[in-house]
């Protein structure tokens, strides 16, 4: 078998885990730009300039729960239960453990 072919095979089946994974990132990268966001809002020197922040905070907050929403109907992402949500986080280690063991086969 080739490696590209190897390469199919590790990744076919696997679109689900790279989508949740990505939705996961861009959900982290959301939560820093509404913090970092309200972090320089506090810094802002003028009104024009606490004005934009607002606005620019506003459209993050926007987008988190865009993200938020997007992988709770998923099942990706279970803030209301801890329990469920520990359930995905194992299947999701399981899965990657699973990727990594069939890109190590020869």
């Amino acid at each position: 078998m080739t490696l590209m072919n190897q390469m199919k095979q590790t990744v076919t089946g696997q679109g689900q885990m790279n989508e949740s994974l990505i939705s996961a990132d861009l959900l982290l990268a959301a939560k820093s730009g509404v913090r970092n966001t309200a972090y320089a809002l506090t810094e802002a020197s003028t009104p024009e300039v606490r004005e934009m922040l607002k606005r620019q905070l506003q459209d993050c907050i926007n987008h988190h729960e865009q993200v938020y929403n997007y992988m709770e109907q998923k099942g990706w992402y279970n803030a209301k239960d801890f329990s469920k949500q520990i359930q995905v986080d194992q299947q999701m280690a399981q899965q990657a453990q699973q990727m990594v063991q069939q890109s190590q086969q020869p």
